[in-house]
C-alpha cells in the first residue's frame, strides 16, 4: 500500500519526534545513573551523639544521632535501616567490650541532596546493663568515650524503579563506621 506523499512527511517527522525523545530519555536515565553511583561514593555518615537517657528507669536507652552527608546533587538515596555495635571505654577501664551492646533500626529516609540528614538509633537497655553502665559513667564523670560500629544501609531511587540493581550488596552501599563519641 502506497501512502500518500502529505501521508509519508508526517509518518517521517513521527519517527524523527519518536527517535528525539527516545535519546533525550537516554541521556536523562544515564546523567541518573552516574549521579547515583557517584553520590553513594561520596556519602557519609557520623555519629554526632551517643546519649544515655533515663539511665535509672527500666525504660533505659541509649540514643545514637547519625548525620548523613549528601555531597552530590542526587536527591533519590533513602536510608532504608542502621545497625549499631557499642561498648564503652575510660581511662584504664572498658565496659561491654567482650558483649558490645547492639541496634537496630529502619529509617526508610530520603537523603537530602547536597546536604545533610539526621538520623537515630535507640538501644532499649536491660535493666542489668543500664545499672552497669550509669555507675561505669558515674565513677568515669565526663570521660566516657562511646566506640560504635554503625552500618548503614543506603538503597536508591534507580533501584527501587528499574529493580535492575541489588544496592544492597553493590559496592560502596553498605556504610561500615567506627568512631569514639563521648557519652552525654
Amino acid at each position: 500500500m502506497k501512502l500518500p506523499a502529505d501521508n509519508r512527511v508526517i509518518l517521517g517527522w513521527v519517527l524523527i519526534f519518536v527517535a528525539a525523545a527516545s535519546a533525550i530519555n537516554l541521556v536523562i536515565v544515564a546523567r541518573n545513573y552516574q549521579l547515583a553511583y557517584l553520590s553513594l561514593n561520596r556519602l557519609e555518615f557520623t555519629v554526632s551523639k551517643v546519649t544515655l537517657q533515663n539511665p535509672s528507669t527500666s525504660m533505659a536507652s541509649i540514643v545514637l544521632v547519625i548525620t548523613a552527608n549528601n555531597h552530590v546533587d542526587f536527591g533519590g538515596l533513602t536510608a532504608t535501616q542502621g545497625l549499631v555495635s557499642v561498648y564503652f571505654s575510660a581511662p584504664g577501664s572498658t565496659l561491654f567490650q567482650d558483649n558490645p551492646l547492639q541496634g537496630y533500626s529502619p529509617f526508610d529516609k530520603p537523603l537530602a541532596a547536597q546536604g545533610f540528614t539526621m538520623l537515630s538509633v535507640t538501644l532499649i537497655l536491660k535493666p542489668a546493663n543500664a545499672t552497669s553502665l550509669l555507675a561505669f559513667s558515674s565513677a568515669h564523670p565526663g570521660s566516657v568515650i562511646a566506640s560504635t560500629t554503625l552500618t548503614v544501609i543506603v538503597s536508591s531511587l534507580l533501584s527501587t524503579l528499574f529493580n535492575e540493581i541489588d544496592l544492597t550488596t553493590g559496592i560502596g552501599t553498605e556504610f561500615q563506621q567506627l568512631q569514639n563519641t563521648t557519652l552525654t
